[in-house]
């Protein structure tokens, strides 16, 4: 009996010290594989990328309960860089990102041009339509292709259209028109405007008027909103603006300072919805958006930043995206190139949204699907904007204004 434990016991340990002697081989392997010597050299650089942003202070939260989320776009084009290069791992490429965020009241003009002239001449530009126009302007950005990551501004696609500068994100002329065929279909065709005092406040209201006309919806009336005083509340405010005669079904707010949007459901004189900025509203992306691919892209970005992941920093991995797809396919890597590669029939950007995306060579607007959104929930997806020929005219960019336009809702 003890022989034969002895012997069980011997086999047991032979067991034992193979798996030491394994485990053993196998870090000297590992060390020896990690070594620079039998390391294989990191594959070159194929896009060096730059991403131009303003330092700013981070945008008014409605309740103390919401969370401060720092570096708004940024870490979406971070984001889809990681993506990139974990993808770039299988077909030797490699991509850099390079950073320049000026100060607030700093001089844009003499940083971007320095920038642009130390890199590819690719600009990622999360930027304010003032500063995106400046940088576009530049001398040194003549040769450059700027994806617009940020603006919905519709001057920049009309008027203030530039030959090098390409949008990423919905314009408010089509975020206006996907709700007016959702508000027409659903039959909500008495509209209250009510808009803030920024250009971008009264460019979204200039455009909801123009749906109203072409879907013969009526606007009781118009009240742009001012800062309550000392001694009169937000709601209190609104609801003054909304004491109108006539009824309403809707107010369309237009308020992209978020000064007093997010407190107009409920504080409405009459009872009405709420769509515009607030409420119900038209978007490139939502973080609680789980269609398609997008779950795993949240997912993946809220594994990188720590929190979800905003239409500001879709913007930015879109325009990231595109670069890499154009280098990709077209095999190209400069600036001219690309953007000759961006307008042909072969490039699609794959957006996570069911379909891949191209850019109108009229105003240099992506298209796509708008996601309509109500405060937690998807309530549709119109895919009109997306539609090869919506929008298109004869006109190049900047030559003249785009003519009012809109698409006939669908039923």
């Amino acid at each position: 009996m003890d022989s034969q434990y002895l012997y069980r016991r011997s086999k047991e340990e032979d067991v034992v010290a193979a798996y030491r002697a394994l485990g053993v081989a196998s870090a000297v392997l590992a060390l020896l594989a990690l070594s620079p010597a039998q390391a294989d050299p990191p594959p070159a650089v194929a896009l060096r990328l730059l991403y131009i942003s303003r330092q700013a202070p981070p945008p008014p939260r409605a309740t103390l309960s919401e969370p401060v989320e720092p570096h708004y776009g940024l870490m979406g084009a971070k984001f889809a860089l990681q993506e990139l290069n974990s993808s770039g791992k299988f077909l030797a490429e490699r991509y850099e990102l390079l950073t320049l965020q000026v100060g607030p009241t700093a001089d844009i003009h003499s940083a971007a041009g320095k920038a642009i002239s130390a890199s590819q001449g690719l600009v990622i530009a999360d930027l304010e339509p003032g500063d995106l126009l400046a940088v576009a302007d530049l001398k040194e950005a003549s040769g450059a292709l700027i994806l617009d990551a940020r603006t919905s501004d519709d001057t920049l696609r009309a008027t203030g259209c530039r030959s090098n500068v390409y949008h990423m994100l919905p314009s408010w002329t089509m975020r206006a028109e996907a709700l007016g065929r959702l508000l027409a279909r659903k039959g909500w065709n008495r509209w209250l405007l009510l808009s803030g005092g920024t250009t971008q406040d009264q460019q979204f209201a200039s455009a909801f008027r123009e749906v109203a006309a072409h879907n013969k919806a009526v606007l009781v009336g118009e009240s742009t909103f001012i800062q309550a005083g000392p001694d009169q509340s937000t709601a209190d405010a609104i609801a003054r603006l909304t004491q109108e005669t006539l009824p309403y079904q809707l107010v369309i707010v237009t308020d992209t300072a978020e000064r007093f949007g997010a407190e107009v459901l409920f504080n409405t004189a009459q009872p009405a919805l709420v769509a515009g900025t607030h409420g119900l509203s038209a978007v490139a992306w939502d973080p609680q958006f789980r269609d398609f691919a997008a779950r795993s892209v949240q997912y993946r970005f809220g594994l990188l930043a720590a929190r979800p992941m905003t239409e500001r920093d879709y913007g930015n991995w879109l325009a990231v995206t595109a670069f890499g797809e154009a280098f990709t396919r077209g095999r190209v890597r400069d600036a001219r190139g690309i953007e000759t590669y961006m307008m042909s029939r072969g490039f699609q950007v794959a957006a996570n949204k069911g379909m891949g995306l191209t850019f109108r060579s009229t105003d240099h607007q992506l298209r796509q699907p708008l996601l309509l959104f109500g405060p937690r929930s998807l309530v549709g997806i119109d895919h009109a904007e997306a539609e090869p020929g919506t929008h298109e005219s004869a006109r190049k960019c900047g030559e003249k204004p785009l003519q009012p336009h809109s698409t006939q809702p669908s039923h």
